[in-house]
């Protein structure tokens, strides 16, 4: 890895459960495809990173933690819509990473905040998980 080149690190957080989204759409054994590829392939100054999450064996307050001290920060700060998206109610994110694949991008390292998370509603228009890994 040259020095000049800037890891991106796709915290991808899926139920293998869950063939596809009935809520949102999406392909997970497509994303998983994606972000293999991704991961095998130099562009420009990134190097990609993938972290597939299994969330069938996490508990509800685990799932919660997640999404309260990691999701909704890039959302409250870039202003997307992620509660309808995840079936935020209360706090209480009843899709997130189980109906609803999700993806945490960070910048060099997976401390801190992520910078940006996938699915999201922006100016009233769905981002998928997809959408994001075409552009990159």
């Amino acid at each position: 890895m040259s020095l000049l080149r800037r890891k991106i690190v796709l915290e991808f957080y899926y139920d293998p459960s869950v063939a596809s989204s009935q809520n949102i759409r999406c392909n997970i054994q497509n994303i998983l495809t994606m972000l293999d590829n991704l991961s095998k392939k130099e562009t420009g100054n990134y190097e990609y990173e993938s972290k597939p999450k299994d969330t069938s064996k996490l508990s509800k307050e685990e799932i919660k933690r997640i999404y309260l001290t990691k999701a909704i920060i890039p959302a409250a700060i870039k202003k997307y819509e992620i509660e309808n998206v995840f079936g935020a109610k209360r706090e209480e994110p009843t899709f997130f990473g189980k109906e609803v694949p999700a993806i945490l991008v960070y910048k060099n390292s997976t401390f801190g905040y992520p910078y940006d998370i996938y699915p999201h509603i922006e100016k009233n228009r769905l981002i998928t998980i997809e959408d994001y890994l075409a552009t990159l």
